[in-house]
C-alpha cells in the first residue's frame, strides 16, 4: 500500500475517533450513575402524570438530564388501600407515579432510568406546639392542638444506570464480532421479514439463566403469547432438525437437565413477561426443561434487535384528574382516620369518624371536613382540594374540646 493510501486510511481513523470522543463527551453527563431511593408514601396524589414527568426531567438536570436517546418505557400508578371505619371495603388512591426510561436502541437493557414520583407530607404546628416523630414509640399524645399538612409533589426514588451511546455502541459492535453465536436454525417459521439472524443467534447463546420470577408463572402459555408475538412481526420463531443443539442453563432448578436439547426457540423484541426487567428467550424441546414442561424460559444477556430497527411505542402517561366526586370524599376520610392513628401512636381502643360536611367548586378551590373521635381524643380536619390543576393543596387538623 503506498504511503499517501496509509496516511488516509490513519486520518480517516483519526477523525472517527475524534468524533466518537466527542460524542461520548456529549452523553457523558448523562450518564453518571445516580441512586437516591425513598421511603414509599401513602399521600393522596391528584397532579397529572405530566407534572411527574416534568419533576423527574429537573431532579436529573443538574447531572446532565435525561439521555437524549432515552424513550420512556413504563409509566404507572403507585396505588394504596386503606381501610375505612365501619365499613368492610377498602378506600384505594393513587399515591404516585412509576416511570422506566431505557435506551431507544435495546431490548430490555440493563441501561435504565427508574423513578418514582409522589407527595409529600410537610406538618406544621400552628399553636406554638410539638408534634413529635413519628418514628419510635410514643407514650403521650403530642402538645400541638392545631396543625397543618402541606403535599409538595417530589421525586421520592431515582435511580439512573447509563452508558454513553458510543460505549453501547462499541460494545455491541464487539459483541456482534467476539460474541458466540448459537447454530443456525434449519429454518424460521414465523417473525419480521426484516431480521437479523446474527442477533438471533447471539441472544440464544447468551441465554444461559433460568427464568426466576416470584409467585406461579405459567411458562407454556408465555410460549404461546412469545409466538402469537413473532406472528405479529414483533420477533423470530425459528426451528432446528435432529441432532438438536443443546443450549448449557447455569443452575438449573430442581436437578433438571442443564443441557437441554433446543428444537424451536422464541427472541422477541418486545416484553413477554410484563414487568420483567431482563429479556427472555423461549425454548422449547424434545425432553422435559423445567420439571415437567418442554418448555423453557431464559435470561438472556443480549439487547440487540432481532427485528431492526428497534419499533416499540413509548409508554403512554395513564389518565389523570380528579376521581369521582363521592370517591374522593371516601379517600379523603380515610386520609383524616390515618392521620389521627398517626397522633395517637398505638394507645387507642375506640375509633370512628364522619364526614361533616363537604363545599364543592367544580373548576375552582373545595373543601371536605372531616371528624374523628380516638377514645376521647377528638379532632376535625378540613381537606383544600384545587379542581383546576387538580391537587390536594392542604389539610388543616384541630383538636376539639372534650
Amino acid at each position: 500500500m503506498r504511503a499517501p493510501g496509509r496516511r488516509s486510511i490513519a486520518a480517516g481513523a483519526a477523525f472517527v475517533a475524534v468524533l466518537l470522543v466527542l460524542a461520548w463527551l456529549g452523553d457523558a453527563g448523562s450518564a453518571i450513575p445516580i441512586h437516591a431511593f425513598g421511603e414509599p408514601r401513602g399521600e393522596l396524589m391528584l397532579q397529572p402524570p405530566e407534572t411527574a414527568v416534568r419533576l423527574v426531567e429537573h431532579a436529573l438536570a443538574p447531572t446532565g438530564g435525561l439521555p437524549h436517546d432515552a424513550r420512556l418505557t413504563q409509566f404507572t400508578p403507585y396505588s394504596n388501600n386503606a381501610l375505612l371505619s365501619g365499613s368492610s371495603g377498602r378506600v384505594e388512591s393513587v399515591t404516585g407515579w412509576n416511570m422506566t426510561f431505557e435506551p431507544s436502541d435495546a431490548v430490555e437493557s440493563q441501561d435504565r432510568i427508574t423513578a418514582r414520583v409522589s407527595p409529600e407530607a410537610i406538618r406544621t404546628c400552628l399553636d406554638g406546639g410539638a408534634l413529635g416523630s413519628p418514628y419510635g414509640s410514643r407514650t403521650s399524645d403530642p402538645s400541638c392542638r392545631h396543625y397543618e399538612i402541606a403535599f409538595p409533589l417530589r421525586v421520592a426514588s431515582l435511580y439512573r444506570d447509563w452508558r454513553p451511546r458510543p460505549q453501547r455502541f462499541l460494545a455491541r459492535r464487539l459483541d456482534a464480532w467476539l460474541a458466540p453465536q448459537f447454530a443456525a436454525p434449519e429454518s424460521v417459521e414465523e417473525g419480521c421479514s426484516n431480521r437479523d439472524m446474527g442477533a438471533f443467534r447471539r441472544a440464544v447463546a447468551a441465554a444461559t439463566g433460568p427464568f426466576a420470577p416470584k409467585g406461579n408463572v405459567d411458562i407454556p402459555a408465555l410460549w404461546e403469547r412469545a409466538v402469537q408475538e413473532a406472528m405479529d412481526g414483533h420477533g423470530l420463531l425459528a426451528r432446528w432438525d435432529p441432532p438438536y443443539p443443546t443450549i448449557h442453563i447455569d443452575g438449573p432448578f430442581h436437578g433438571n437437565d442443564p443441557n437441554p436439547e433446543v428444537r424451536e426457540a422464541v427472541v422477541l423484541d418486545v416484553p413477554v413477561f410484563p414487568g420483567w426487567y431482563r429479556r427472555l428467550v423461549l425454548v422449547r424441546s424434545s425432553r422435559p426443561i423445567q420439571r415437567f414442561s418442554l418448555v423453557g424460559a431464559l435470561e438472556t444477556t443480549n439487547d440487540e434487535p432481532v427485528c431492526p430497527p428497534l419499533r416499540i411505542a413509548e409508554a403512554k402517561p395513564p389518565p389523570g384528574g380528579l376521581p369521582p366526586w363521592e370517591t374522593l370524599v371516601q379517600t379523603v376520610r380515610a386520609r383524616a382516620e390515618e392521620e389521627i392513628r398517626w397522633i395517637a401512636g398505638s394507645h387507642w381502643t375506640t375509633f370512628r369518624s364522619r364526614v361533616m360536611g363537604t363545599d364543592r367548586h367544580p373548576g375552582a378551590t373545595s373543601t371536605i371536613d372531616v371528624e374523628t373521635w380516638i377514645d376521647r381524643a377528638h379532632w376535625r380536619a378540613r381537606f383544600t382540594i384545587d379542581e383546576r390543576v387538580p391537587e390536594l393543596r392542604r389539610a388543616e387538623f384541630e383538636r376539639l374540646a372534650r
